[in-house]
């Protein structure tokens, strides 16, 4: 079987874009399948606010009717769910489509509830059991590891050295931070997405809650993943964001650089969710995510300029470790601590400002 390739776009491979146009030309098919584009491709991507509830496909996959709607908010902009979808449609002779709508992990659960979406693909263990417990989502189960990195500016105010661990390049953050408070030096999408509870739970494990009141340094901008990466790179910023979106957007850059990598504390594993009472095609398509075909795409699934594999399959727990330690280097990972610990319920309003207590 042929894997797909996660292609970019000409202007991509041009360099950075700092205000994409609402233009967007749709990528080549990698199958027999037509992908339908419900808005203005890069251009929503940069003016989503994640903190609201988004009910609308962003892509749909397929022809014909909608029968299946996946809710994701990182993985999309990268291909994968795109490969996947398609693959599965051409493995089933399928004649209708896949839609998938763009939410952070809390609102596909949401959206779950509602009856929206029909499986939520996300990175959130505790709003998951949350979801479990309070009775309206089943078949917990994990599909692909990521990882989170550190991206900063190449000019690297805070000294961040190749050696550090995440939690000894927030604290020099935090730092230089107290010298220059002023200046805007780290971008938080504070959203409450997984990818801001990692984040809070690591300064946590510092001792330190920069959302807490407004700070000029800590910028909040609560975009998706690309367009934080594209905001903290025009800025000037360090941002936590994932390895997929990275190597998805890095060419788009102009000063950002990888800064840190590696450990347990930066892994970032996407679980799937289906609701109280699937229906066959969601449990269909769930066996085709975890069984070999799903889990060979997955495996294969590649940025074409780099060549290098984004995710990891669900079986290779510790090989996503050791990858996630290799991104740059090696470095030795960190423990995580009991602090930072957030107490989700999926029935009603993100609940912030969250402490470190």
């Amino acid at each position: 079987m042929k894997l797909p390739i996660a292609k970019l776009s000409s202007a991509h491979e041009r360099g950075r874009i700092t205000r994409p146009s609402s233009q967007w030309t749709q990528p080549e098919r990698a199958s027999p399948f037509d992908t339908h584009y419900d808005f203005a491709g890069l251009s929503r991507i940069l003016t989503i606010d994640t903190n609201t509830y988004n009910p609308t496909p962003q892509e749909v996959y397929g022809r014909g009717s909608i029968k299946l709607r996946l809710g994701n908010g990182g993985a999309g902009p990268t291909g994968i769910l795109k490969a996947l979808a398609e693959d599965y449609l051409h493995s089933r002779k399928a004649d209708f489509a896949i839609a998938w709508h763009q939410n952070i992990s809390h609102h596909n659960l949401q959206g779950l509830r509602k009856g929206d979406i029909d499986i939520a693909l996300t990175y959130e263990r505790e709003q998951e059991r949350s979801a479990i417990t309070e009775g309206f989502a089943v078949h917990h189960s994990l599909v692909f590891h990521d990882r989170f990195i550190l991206v900063g500016p190449s000019h690297n105010p805070a000294g961040i050295e190749e050696e550090d661990t995440i939690e000894v390049a927030f604290q020099k953050i935090a730092e230089t931070a107290r010298r220059t408070p002023q200046m805007k030096l780290f971008l938080s999408r504070n959203d409450l997405s997984a990818t801001n509870v990692r984040e809070r739970k690591i300064w946590c494990n510092i001792g330190e809650e920069p959302w807490l009141g407004e700070q000029d340094w800590y910028y909040k901008c609560s975009v998706f993943p690309q367009a934080a990466l594209q905001e903290a790179d025009i800025v000037g910023c360090y941002v936590l964001s994932d390895f997929a979106t990275w190597m998805k957007t890095q060419h788009t850059l102009s000063s950002s650089q990888l800064m840190v990598a590696g450990g347990e504390l930066l892994l970032n594993s996407c679980y799937a969710l289906l609701q109280q009472k699937p229906s066959p095609l969601a449990l269909d398509f769930l066996d085709y995510l975890k069984g070999p075909r799903g889990q060979t795409i997955i495996q294969g699934f590649a940025v074409e300029s780099s060549g290098v594999p984004i995710y990891m399959k669900a079986s290779d727990l510790q090989s996503a470790v050791d990858k996630s330690k290799r991104v740059r280097d090696t470095r030795r990972g960190t423990k995580t601590s009991s602090k930072g610990t957030v107490l989700f319920s999926v029935n009603g309003p993100l609940m912030q400002p969250m402490n470190c207590k």
